[in-house]
């Protein structure tokens, strides 16, 4: 993870998740299933966070702001039943925030 004040009104944050977590052989979910040598559920093997906020003071007590984060992440498998229909996409979330604070 890096982060860092770029100038006196910006700043920027990226983290990277390799996660190559598997179950260990012979390892059963509380139903029963059998979920050993298998990705842990719901844990992306890749995941990238890019986050920026940008500030502009206005007046004595107020600034406006504008950030943004970016998430990436891998592929998701999300249950080992039926891989085929329980697998996140591999995909990005977008989120924008724009206000006045104190």
């Amino acid at each position: 993870s890096v982060s860092g004040q770029v100038t006196d009104n910006l700043s920027l944050n990226l983290g990277y998740t390799w996660n190559p977590a598997t179950y260990r052989e012979g390892f059963r979910g509380d139903d029963g299933f059998v979920l050993g040598d298998n990705p842990v559920l719901s844990s992306p093997l890749h995941k990238v966070v890019l986050s920026g906020e940008y500030v502009q003071p206005i007046g004595n007590a107020l600034e406006g702001f504008f950030s943004t984060n970016i998430v990436y992440r891998s592929e998701t498998l999300l249950s080992n039943r039926d891989p085929a229909r329980f697998t996140f996409p591999t995909g990005e979330t977008v989120n924008v925030r724009l206000g006045i604070r104190h």
